[in-house]
């Protein structure tokens, strides 16, 4: 599943994994699969999580 996080989402992201990028981070998007969370930070860069 793919979608893009809101405001509230972003904000929460940023203070879960990272705070000292927090003003230059203006856009995540998600894709979900296999326990695996895939987030594109500004359309740049790929961070993964596995669950």
């Amino acid at each position: 599943m793919y979608r893009l996080l809101n405001k509230e989402e972003i904000e929460k992201f940023i203070n879960r994994y990272f705070k000292e990028w927090g003003n230059d981070i203006v856009k995540v998007s998600v894709i979900c699969y296999n326990g695996i969370n895939e987030y594109l930070i500004n359309d740049h860069y790929l961070f993964l999580i596995n669950n």
